[in-house]
Order: structure tokens, then C-alpha cells, then sequence
């Protein structure tokens, strides 16, 4: 009987329409080992029979008088290389004009090369641009990729061709993402965990940078932090999170999947300009309250005097992150205590006390441990560790700030620099054309920040 019952199972599933012959073939003789393996090659290979004849009649409306023949022009697609045909007449309707039909006005443009000739951009539909771009974010390198869409989705398309295509998908995202065009995917609901408090709605804004290795040609003529050569540049990632409830202890609690990642190669001016146009789309000028939580470079004080501090219908809190605080304070331990093990238990000591009672009772506590004129011993690196406190000691009000259930340290954004950057960009033997680095950690943000890239 149970040899009776896969017979006609197997009749059934035969009997399927002339689009999917191929999933039909591939059922004789179907063992389970290798079942999934063989239904989705057969699969593959109907879907880019079936695309072909779509695209045959999406393109039979560009007939003309004067038309010759049909010629085929190979398009990726997410089932792999389709060969679409299209009515060829001379002078009339081109390969470019079927290509701009199914893949975009962008692909069908050409430019001139040094050599004479012309060049443009991989002939591929939007759906497989997209596949491939964001294989090549997330994955280790262009050849992972290319493998891996190749044995999963038929999309044997060159590493090259691949690697092209992420890279301009990068770039079309970059511009989206200043613009406010990408699209948002579908989130689902979330419920606070028992015991939530809710609190006053509040936005936290950072911004780190982290380095990655570059090619001779972007770090020529540019100056390492030790004075020698440079042999990496640095690429800004900045983070954009919304809070509304704490919990029992008083620590924000963020919504899991709703953080917003940007990365740029721009500094200065220009990074503060798009840190401001990212935060406006995430709703600082709607906000009751924001803060900006980052540590104490200098581009960034500037940044948040001529961006946050004024002119905006929320009062932005400025935070000096805990954690840069606290290792400028070990460092003010050491200067002043020549043992190593007291140096780090009075370390720990003003640590704890700096985050538990903010400048003002870290203050009280180093002249008690150090004396009342401790500041006066030191120099070096100590001297220049206190000057950085104390030029910022207004942004280090971490008891008040604890109270008000607001944020004090950039962890997020420094997470952000491993994952966008340090997973992808600093591999062994990793050298990057700049621009090509962060387009592809910006590809990364995009897909962090549940946002559709602009492939």
C-alpha cells in the first residue's frame, strides 16, 4: 500500500503546467537525500525559462517600423542570466533601449573610457542588483558572495560584475539615505518587558569613527597619529536610537531592530551636516528631548555647538561618554601613584565614584585620595588627561543624568564601528579604495537599519 501511495503522489505532481517541464523531470526518480537539491535547480532553471518569455512580451512593445529581426541581450535576474529578446531595428530599438526597460534608465547608460571605448554598468534587474549588493556587505569578500548566490539562487553572475554592482548600489544608498528615500521594512509590534516604566520619549545620537586599511593612492600624502605614514583612514558611523521606557533600575530600555546607522567618509562641516539631515529624519525636531553622547574630539564639540547646541525647538544634553571619562581618570591614577596595585584600586575607586556621583563628587574624591592641590603635581600625559576633564567637566553630570533615565555611555555607536566596519572592511591582507570601504559599510547600515538599499 505504501508503495501505491507514492505512485500516485508522484502522478499528481507530474501533471504540472508546460512552464515548469523542468521541476516535472526532476521528479523521477526523487529520492529524499537529494530532494530540495534537485527540485531547486529544476525550479531555477523553469523561473528563467518562464522570465524569458515575460520579458519577450514586456519588450514586444518596442517594435518599430523598420524592425529586422529579434536579438537577445543577457540580463541578470534573481534566478540567474535570462536572455531576453527584444524587436531589433536598426537605428531605432537598441539592445540600451530593452536593457533600459527591464533593468532601469541608470544600466542602460554608457560612458567613455580612456581606451576609446565605452563602458556601463552590469545589465541586471533591480531584484538580483539588490541580492547581490547585500551578499557582498555581509559576507566576507566579493568571491564568498559570488559563491554563495551562485550555489543558493543560480545567480552564477562574475565577482566582478558583482563587486560593480554593491558598489554602486552603495553609492545610490549613500544619496538615498541624506535624502530620506529609503524604504523601511515592515516592523512588527513590540511590547514592553514586565516591570517598564515609561519615561519621556527620548532620541540619543552618537557618532564614532573607526579605520580600515587603504590603498596607496588614498593615504598618499596623509600623516599616521604618530607622525609616520598613514596606513589607514577612518570612516564615521553614526547611531540614532529612541527610548520611552526604563526599567526597575532606571537604565533605558530600546526597542530591539530599531536603531539607525549611517556611515560616512565626510568630516568637519560635512559630517555635522549629515548627522543633522539623518537625525531630522529620525525625529529630532520632534522630540521632547535628545541627547548627544559621544566622546570629547574636538570635530565633534564643534559639531555639536554649531548643529545641536542652538536654534532647535528641543534641548539637545550634551554627555561626555563614561567610559573615555573613566580612561582619562586611570590615566590620572598612574601619574599620580607610582605603585601599580594602589594606582589601580584608586583607579577603580574615582572610576565608581565618577559615575555614581558625577564631576562634582569625583572632584571631592581625587583631592581626598590625592590631596587638595593634586592637579598641580601633574604633567605629561596626566597634565593632559586633567585638561580633558576638566574642559568637559559639564558634560560628565552623570548623577543628575542617571536620574533623568538618560543615556551615558556610546557603547551603541562603538558596536556599530565592529560591525559595519571592523567585521567587513579589516579583514587579513584588506586594502580598500576609500570611497569603495564606506560604500559598502554604508550598505551595511542600510540592512542594520532594517532600510531597503537603493540598488
Amino acid at each position: 500500500m505504501d508503495g501505491g501511495r507514492e505512485k500516485k503522489r508522484l502522478i499528481r505532481l507530474s501533471g504540472l503546467p508546460p512552464c515548469l517541464s523542468n521541476t516535472a523531470r526532476a521528479l523521477e526518480g526523487l529520492g529524499a537525500e537529494d530532494a530540495d537539491e534537485r527540485i531547486l535547480k529544476a525550479a531555477l532553471a523553469d523561473a528563467r525559462e518562464t522570465l524569458a518569455g515575460v520579458f519577450r512580451a514586456l519588450l514586444s512593445d518596442l517594435e518599430a517600423d523598420g524592425t529586422v529581426r529579434e536579438r537577445p541581450v543577457q540580463v541578470l535576474t534573481c534566478a540567474g542570466w535570462v536572455k531576453a529578446a527584444y524587436p531589433y531595428a536598426p537605428g531605432k530599438v537598441t539592445g540600451r533601449d530593452a536593457v533600459r526597460r527591464l533593468c532601469g534608465e541608470e544600466q542602460a547608460v554608457r560612458t567613455k573610457t580612456a581606451g576609446g571605448g565605452s563602458r556601463g554598468l552590469p545589465k541586471a534587474t533591480r531584484g538580483a542588483r539588490r541580492r547581490a549588493a547585500e551578499a557582498v556587505a555581509a559576507l566576507g569578500s566579493a568571491d564568498e558572495a559570488q559563491r554563495f548566490l551562485s550555489e543558493t539562487g543560480g545567480m552564477s553572475a562574475g565577482r566582478e560584475t558583482e563587486r560593480k554592482i554593491a558598489l554602486e548600489a552603495g553609492r545610490r544608498t549613500q544619496e538615498a539615505a541624506l535624502e530620506g528615500r529609503l524604504e523601511a521594512e515592515p516592523r512588527g509590534g513590540w511590547t514592553p518587558p514586565p516591570g517598564a516604566v515609561a519615561v519621556t520619549p527620548t532620541l540619543v545620537m552618537s557618532v564614532d569613527g573607526k579605520g580600515f586599511g587603504c590603498t596607496g593612492k588614498d593615504l598618499k600624502g596623509r600623516r599616521g597619529r604618530g607622525g609616520g605614514a598613514a596606513r589607514t583612514r577612518t570612516a564615521n558611523v553614526m547611531c540614532f536610537r529612541r527610548y520611552r521606557h526604563v526599567d526597575a533600575k532606571g537604565r533605558p530600555i530600546f526597542e530591539p531592530r530599531v536603531a539607525r546607522y549611517h556611515v560616512t567618509g565626510a568630516g568637519g562641516m560635512t559630517l555635522g551636516e549629515e548627522m543633522y539631515a539623518v537625525a531630522v529624519q529620525e525625529g529630532l525636531l520632534t522630540m521632547p528631548r535628545a541627547e548627544f553622547v559621544t566622546d570629547g574630539e574636538p570635530e565633534l564639540e564643534c559639531i555639536y555647538q554649531d548643529f545641536f547646541a542652538r536654534n532647535l525647538p528641543v534641548k539637545v544634553v550634551r554627555v561626555l561618554d563614561a567610559m573615555h571619562a573613566c580612561g582619562y581618570v586611570d590615566t590620572l591614577a598612574k601619574a599620580l601613584e607610582k605603585d601599580e596595585g594602589k594606582a589601580a584600586k584608586r583607579s577603580e575607586q574615582l572610576r565608581r565614584r565618577l559615575v555614581n556621583a558625577g564631576w562634582e563628587g569625583f572632584l571631592k574624591s581625587f583631592h581626598r585620595v590625592f590631596g587638595a592641590e593634586a592637579e598641580l603635581r601633574l604633567d605629561g600625559d596626566g597634565s593632559k588627561a586633567w585638561d580633558y576633564l576638566w574642559k568637559r567637566r559639564e558634560q560628565m553630570d552623570y548623577r543628575r543624568l542617571r536620574r533623568r533615565h538618560l543615556v551615558i555611555g556610546s557603547g551603541m555607536v562603538e558596536s556599530a564601528c565592529k560591525l559595519l566596519i571592523g567585521t567587513r572592511l579589516t579583514g587579513p591582507g584588506m586594502h580598500w579604495r576609500f570611497a569603495n570601504g564606506v560604500r559598502i559599510a554604508m550598505l551595511r547600515a542600510a540592512m542594520r537599519s532594517r532600510l531597503k538599499i537603493a540598488a
